[in-house]
């Protein structure tokens, strides 16, 4: 992705990246994410999330197409988004940063987590503790995640533990273990 609105998909053939694929935007893309599902995520210079996943017809197969249609459009932050990061096959992090409309500077310091519900994102989760905008958000070998501010703080978060709510949802609300 980049500032002239076009996504593009690559795929590699004999040691040689290919365009598979392109999305094309009005607007600048900021962030990009492989999905572990053939799903793309990405943001635009404004606060939504676009979900994109193949157009797998019987037609577009049969003529050899990749072509990527829009899936969902997730909309929580304020402000735009600065960073993703897909957790697991369920969950995908995503961090807010500041923007300015016309006068006004809309401050958005959020991570939000979403979870998916029948193959559909929904949020799940708003987490308020970084003091400005989110630079980077990572998953950790141990199951937490940890994001960076430009407060100047690195903050880790980790999933509650089964026996502290539903075993179905044991990763649905994280929870601040180090500062």
């Amino acid at each position: 992705g980049g500032v002239d609105g076009k996504v593009v998909i690559w795929e590699e053939q004999d040691k040689v990246f290919i365009p598979l694929d392109s999305i094309k935007m009005d607007r600048p893309i900021i962030v990009v994410l492989g999905l572990f599902d053939s799903r793309i995520a990405f943001s635009c210079d404004d606060k939504k999330i676009f979900i994109y996943k193949i157009n797998d017809s019987f037609a577009n197969i049969q003529k050899g197409l990749c072509k990527y249609i829009e899936d969902e459009i997730l909309i929580k932050h304020k402000g735009r988004v600065s960073c993703l990061c897909q957790l697991d096959n369920s969950y995908i992090v995503s961090g807010g940063t500041e923007k300015i409309e016309g006068d006004k500077k809309i401050s958005d310091r959020y991570i939000i987590v979403w979870r998916t519900v029948n193959n559909k994102y929904i949020w799940s989760q708003t987490l308020k503790k970084h003091d400005s905008s989110i630079n980077s958000i990572i998953q950790l070998r141990d199951g937490n995640f940890a994001s960076s501010s430009t407060d100047r703080t690195v903050k880790i978060w980790k999933p509650k533990t089964e026996n502290e709510g539903d075993a179905n949802n044991k990763y649905e609300k994280y929870e601040l273990i180090y500062d």
